[in-house]
């Protein structure tokens, strides 16, 4: 017997760190025969390789791509089969698929300079070799495998292009001549308009809380196509109401309704159906079809304002019109293309089903492997969910998340973004351009066209480049500033009454930076935050509530405003200014930052005090701890190390080098 097979096992445990790479690879040339070497591995089944890789992936989920790195690959399998490396190769390949290039490079370094980092790195090099030689899960990704994107195409326009379109068509001449609207400015005046407004909003808010039960029991595709239906009717009413305001009122009342469910179903329907791969790519495109069709819907104002009369009734009802092409879009994509969310298929009972359109749209046999982990996390789920036992992170119960920190953090953002006046704005941009000195419907148009352009740009800008990379609370707290000292200037302007034509070149830079600070953050990180502070188990129901109050605002502004701008003029900019003032101090002392945290993460952050236990480990972000146990153990017995032994010294180098390999290798997410 050798030396050291002669030594206990305790001093093995003790002082024994060591990390066999080639032993992922049974054909390595370098491999010999280590049994006297080290201890023995423990044996790894596959029911415990695939619990690492749901905890890696609610690392994921979190947000915390570089713990679920690090975690997968201190996790490596060595005592499993080939099944086994199987299975946590492919979690190692998911977690680097959802790593953005321009992060590898400094995640690397982090993961290098800390404890155990030369060893990771290691075992990282030859994942990549054994990746490079297996189709990896975006490869196998087909356009039905992004059928999520179907509903975003379709349900963020029926909110974007109706906000951009209402406040042009108010100001066309052959609406105001068809509805015989009494002169702008007056009483009478702004009661109607704010009718038409507000009356989307009342529309709104109670399909937003009328879908909740609808979509918990029919399943989203219905929900989503009763949606479109309401919405449908309503823009027919608008388009052909032929100056009857009654029926304006209706359609409008019947295309908020359908917004409201839209608002609520589509998000959760992305985030159950897209792969982890390209969840943040469609996250990101929701938003930005936001703003696309919303530019749309003012530019094609200004197009039927200079190419059709004002005197013909299709000036004003081919913009009301062209409501309905997202609408039956969204009909016909519910019923014949989407398939039923997996998770909802699930959560009633018909598993098989579920396995089949996940199959389907992950473009995959039904007894894949991705298949198999993706079901098991649904179920696995599920079952905490339905535990009435179980206090976790990731199912605290609904009273404490609802109406914890975290919902009172989403509400209150919530009603800051409203408050900040984009709504008003939104609705009645013309009207406002007019307050503030523009003159002529052309001009007005123009300008509001303009303005919409502005905001895409911005919140485009803002999504793709900088939510991730200066977190949510800069973004808030930069847009707020930037805002508010805006807003002050136009609200000065307008009260002094200046006509020197350098004061009117300064208001209108004014008014184009107010609209490109508020669209870096308030305009779509407040969707962001809310839409993660949640836990699985009530987010349902948290994003109802939370859509709903941002209707209730919604509604409050858009009522209001009209009336704001005739009695208080430059007082209505004073007003928004010092809200959003106020609001940014919130974000500062209130508002914590949840960029890269995990569910445990928000918990410790809201205040919760529950943690999750399964199976006597805690998890927690970056690692799986047994309780008792040294930082090193891993569970399963899959890795014992000592945590006192020095790393071994890599240059920049090699850090460049595995990244390029790992960037190769590997498709990255384009958000």
């Amino acid at each position: 017997m050798s030396i050291i097979q002669q030594v206990t096992t305790a001093s093995l445990s003790d002082n024994w760190r060591t990390i066999n790479i080639d032993a992922l690879d049974p054909e390595s040339s370098s491999n010999f025969d280590t049994s006297t070497l080290h201890p023995a591995f423990a044996p790894v089944s596959e029911n415990e390789a695939r619990g690492i890789g749901q905890q890696v992936r609610q690392l994921l989920r979190g947000g915390d791509a570089e713990g679920a790195l690090r975690g997968a690959l201190e996790s490596a399998p060595y005592g499993g089969d080939a099944v086994v490396k199987d299975i946590h190769l492919q979690t190692v390949t998911e977690v680097l698929q959802s790593i953005k290039a321009s992060e590898m490079t400094p995640m690397l370094q982090r993961i290098f300079g800390s404890e155990g980092g030369g060893e990771a790195l290691d075992v990282l090099m030859k994942y990549l070799t054994a990746i490079s030689k297996t189709p990896t899960r975006s490869s196998t990704l087909t356009p039905q495998s992004t059928g999520a994107g179907f509903s975003q195409m379709g349900g963020r326009p029926v909110f974007g292009y109706n906000n951009g379109v209402i406040g042009g068509v108010l100001v066309l001449p052959s609406f105001t001549h068809a509805f015989s609207l009494p002169p702008s400015g007056t009483p009478a005046y702004n009661t109607i308009i704010e009718n038409i407004v507000s009356l989307f909003q009342i529309g709104g808010l109670i399909g937003a809380m009328a879908t909740f039960p609808g979509m918990k029991f029919w399943g989203r595709r219905v929900a989503l196509a009763i949606s479109a239906g309401f919405y449908t009717v309503g823009a027919a009413v608008q388009t052909f109401s032929y100056g009857n305001l009654g029926m304006m009122y209706a359609g409008r009342f019947f295309t908020g309704l359908g917004t409201g469910g839209t608002t609520v179903v589509v998000p959760l329907y992305i985030a159950e159906l897209s792969p982890p791969s390209i969840r943040g790519t469609l996250v990101g495109i929701y938003e930005i079809n936001n703003q696309l069709s919303s530019l749309l819907g003012y530019w094609c104002n200004y197009i039927v304002n200079e190419y059709i009369p004002p005197t013909s009734t299709r000036q004003y009802q081919i913009p009301l019109a062209m409501q309905l092409i997202p609408s039956i879009f969204l009909i016909l994509a519910s019923l014949f293309l989407l398939p039923e969310s997996p998770r909802f298929l699930t959560k009633k009972g018909r598993a098989e089903k579920a396995r089949k359109v996940l199959a389907y749209i992950r473009h995959l046999p039904c007894e894949h492997e991705y298949v198999n982990l993706e079901i098991e996390e649904i179920e696995e789920a599920i079952r905490r969910e339905d535990n009435p036992n179980s206090h976790s992170t990731s199912n605290p119960p609904a009273g404490v998340a609802v109406g914890g920190d975290g919902g009172g953090a989403s509400e209150s953002l919530m009603i800051g973004q409203n408050f900040t006046g984009i709504n008003g704005v939104n609705f009645y941009t013309p009207t406002i351009f007019k307050s503030i000195g523009f003159s002529g419907t052309k001009v007005v148009l123009l300008a509001s066209g303009m303005y919409a352009a502005v905001k895409t740009i911005a919140t485009i800008v803002s999504l793709v480049f900088f939510i991730d990379r200066l977190g949510r609370r800069k973004l808030l707290i930069t847009s707020s500033i930037g805002t508010c000292l805006s807003l002050w200037y136009i609200g000065a302007f307008i009260t002094a009454k200046h006509v020197d034509l350098k004061v009117e070149q300064e208001k209108s830079v004014a008014g184009w930076v107010a609209i490109a600070s508020f669209s870096v953050a308030w305009n779509g990180v407040v969707w962001v935050y809310c839409a993660e502070i949640f836990p699985t188990r009530i987010k349902e129901l948290a994003v109802c509530l939370t859509t709903a109050v941002q209707w209730i605002c919604q509604f409050t502004v858009a009522r209001a405003s009209p009336s704001m701008l005739t009695n208080l003029h430059g007082g209505f900019f004073f007003f928004f200014a010092t809200c959003i003032t106020l609001m940014g101090f919130f974000v500062f002392f209130l508002v914590p930052e949840t960029k890269g945290r995990t569910l445990e993460g928000m918990d410790e952050i809201f205040g919760s005090a529950y943690g999750e236990l399964v199976g006597g480990v805690v998890e927690f972000r970056g690692f799986q701890r047994e309780r008792g146990v040294d930082l090193g153990r891993v569970k399963g017995g899959v890795m014992d190390v000592e945590a006192g032994r020095a790393r071994r010294e890599m240059g920049g180098d090699e850090i460049m080098r595995i990244t390029t390999q790992t960037q190769q290798a590997v498709p990255m997410a384009s958000l």
